[in-house]
């Protein structure tokens, strides 16, 4: 009888272990796959939601997020959007941010937003990510159960966010040089034509809304020539310093 039980425990082993053989090399496939096209993604939305996905698809997770803290505020990525409120409470404890910077959400909407749901901090598996002009940290509540070789995908993942946001913001840092105008440290027409062009694409190929918003200035004209070009540089500089300071 001994013999027998241990044979069915053999082979019950040998089943499971190839099984997890199987699911480990979806898994790593996936995987390669999305840090393929993560790598490829010119901008912080892409590089966020192409990871997303990849640990949607691997772990069906419960909620994943990234937030990334800069010098005007920590912006931040969120699946589902019904976690917001609970999420912005565990950011605002969280001794890697600092805390009262504004949250600006970069993939969900107000509208669309039904109700609200809260999780268990416990619950939550984070990894940290810096740079020279961030920080930031990932969190993810997966649906699927953890698997060993599951840590070190997130990992993974997780390093390839890191690298894309620093490759991607060491770029914008050097072209801003040549693209902000010294005066009101905007875009430049030039560059303004670049990244409109850039969002049209973006919203094209994802199927997202795009919005343009214009303003003008009314007298300008007046004020230069009543207090000269001096004065009207500094109108410049202070009505653009204040649309910077209330926009991401």
């Amino acid at each position: 009888m001994k013999p027998f039980i241990g044979k069915i425990f053999h082979s019950v082993s040998a089943a499971t272990a190839l099984m997890l053989g199987i699911s480990k090399r979806v898994d790593y496939r996936t995987l390669n796959r999305y840090i393929l096209e993560i790598n490829m993604e010119d901008d912080i939305v892409s590089i966020l939601r192409g990871a997303s996905n990849c640990l949607k698809e691997i772990l069906n997770y419960k909620l994943f997020a990234v937030a990334v803290q800069n010098e005007k505020g920590i912006d931040v990525w969120i699946d589902p959007n019904i976690y917001r409120k609970s999420f912005e409470r565990m950011i605002e404890g969280d001794p890697a941010f600092v805390r009262g910077l504004p949250i600006t959400y970069l993939n969900s909407d107000d509208e669309k937003i039904g109700h609200t749901a809260a999780f268990h901090k416990g619950n939550v598996i984070s990894h940290e990510l810096s740079g020279a002009d961030f920080t930031a940290k990932l969190y993810i509540i997966p649906e699927r159960r953890m698997l060993a070789y599951h840590s070190e995908i997130m990992g993974i993942v997780a390093q390839t966010i890191n690298i894309a946001l620093s490759n991607f913001l060491s770029i914008q840092r050097l072209s801003n040089a040549a693209a902000v105008d010294p005066l009101t440290r905007c875009y430049n027409r030039r560059e303004f034509e670049k990244q409109i062009s850039r969002h049209i694409a973006n919203a094209t190929r994802h199927k997202a809304p795009l919005s343009i918003f214009l303003m003008d200035l009314d007298h300008f004209r007046a004020v230069n020539d009543t207090y000269g070009h001096q004065a009207g540089d500094e109108v410049l500089k202070r009505v653009a310093q204040a649309i910077q300071g209330e926009i991401r």
